[in-house]
């Protein structure tokens, strides 16, 4: 294994712990109900930001049809209310997201990787500025990625495992990519 790949893996380990501690912490504190989303959901990208958290897209059923969601919704922690504040270009669920803080760390964009549309992968980012809550046009990338786990990293989305189709449960692999944010390109995380 190479230095810089047991520098990546020891960075998500700190981040999985530093999730769990913040989690049992939470959970130690005492819950609250909050109000139900918008509609059912499932598979979507959310992510936290200084206001509340977006979710992007996702499924749900009704009359036994699975639905693929285009939606985006944000759920504002002042008001405690559920808000759709815009629609994504085809539906998408199943992707990885991943919240980005802006270098002045005044806000967050929510950026989503890969997915599928209910017919097929698709191969593009959703990215949506929480603060202006605008979708930024889908970047295009190399190859299918659905069904796998991800963060940010710096400038890079690291994304592990997943496979090329929802459908493709043999085609499932425990290789790491990274998707630099800034030149938008993929490679093997070595």
């Amino acid at each position: 294994m190479s230095a810089r790949m047991i520098l990546m893996r020891n960075k998500m380990l700190k981040i999985s712990a530093t999730a769990f501690m913040m989690t049992t912490s939470a959970a130690m504190a005492g819950w609250e109900k909050l109000p139900a989303m918008p509609e059912p959901n499932g598979g979507f990208a959310c992510g936290a930001d200084a206001g509340g958290i977006t979710m992007l897209g996702g499924t749900n059923w009704t009359n036994s049809e699975k639905r693929w969601l285009q939606t985006i919704s944000h759920f504002d922690l002042a008001t405690m209310r559920w808000e759709v504040i815009g629609r994504l270009s085809e539906p998408v669920g199943y992707g990885s997201s991943g919240i980005r803080h802006s270098d002045d760390g005044r806000h967050e964009t929510l950026i989503m990787l890969g997915g599928s549309n209910g017919r097929t992968p698709v191969k593009a980012t959703a990215i949506v500025d929480t603060i202006k809550t605008v979708l930024v046009p889908a970047q295009v990338l190399p190859e299918k990625i659905v069904l796998c786990a991800g963060g940010i990293v710096g400038d890079a989305f690291i994304i592990a495992g997943g496979t090329d189709d929802v459908a493709n449960i043999a085609g499932f692999t425990n290789r790491v990519v990274s998707f630099d944010l800034t030149r938008r390109t993929i490679a093997p995380a070595a």
